[in-house]
């Protein structure tokens, strides 16, 4: 019975964190993710942090993030990749650009 007491207290903190973790909104997750990101490149640690951009990206995507991803690529080597990021983060940019100048 001792041997129950500490899986089921671990079990239950496992749930009480889980359940907290699908509380946080996308945006919470990504900012979350976002700071992992610049924490693991800071560390050295540079496919991990493109993981962690390519979340942000895929949680509250922005042309800001993009533009993280391919310098994350860029320092891992994936050069086609970066330049791929590069150009999407700069067709974007200038779409909102366009459209925020439109609209004066």
């Amino acid at each position: 019975m001792s041997k129950e007491r500490p899986l089921r207290s671990a079990l239950v903190v496992l749930v009480l964190m889980t359940t907290a973790a699908r509380a946080q909104s996308p945006a919470e997750q990504a900012d979350v993710q976002f700071q992992r990101g610049k924490d693991l490149l800071s560390a050295g640690r540079i496919a991990e942090a493109c993981s962690a951009f390519d979340e942000v990206q895929r949680l509250d995507p922005t042309p800001a993030t993009l533009l993280n991803q391919a310098n994350c690529r860029e320092r891992n080597g994936e050069l086609a990749t970066a330049h791929r990021l590069f150009l999407e983060a700069a067709r974007q940019t200038r779409a909102a650009t366009d459209r925020a100048s439109r609209s004066m």
